[in-house]
């Protein structure tokens, strides 16, 4: 496989839900994806293509008060 590479993108550290999303290079597809939480967090919503070079995870707590937490959402690109 030629042209592939990782991409990741990080939320800010907060007690808020959040949604972050990494795109693939111009000509680049997501061949697959996934997310990781840090911190403190009861509930882990998703993690997800959005479209053919998109990826996106989301993350929220039941009780906003457990601290500060990120989400952080990781997305494999080739050459399309």
């Amino acid at each position: 496989m030629t042209g592939w590479e990782r991409v990741t993108a990080t939320s800010a550290s907060n007690s808020v839900n959040k949604t972050v999303s990494v795109d693939c290079g111009s000509g680049k597809v997501v061949l697959g994806g996934g997310s990781s939480v840090a911190g403190s967090v009861d509930v882990f919503a998703s993690s997800y293509p959005v479209d053919s070079n998109t990826w996106e995870a989301s993350g929220s707590e039941a009780n906003q008060e457990n601290g500060d937490w990120t989400v952080t959402v990781y997305a494999i690109c080739a050459d399309g």
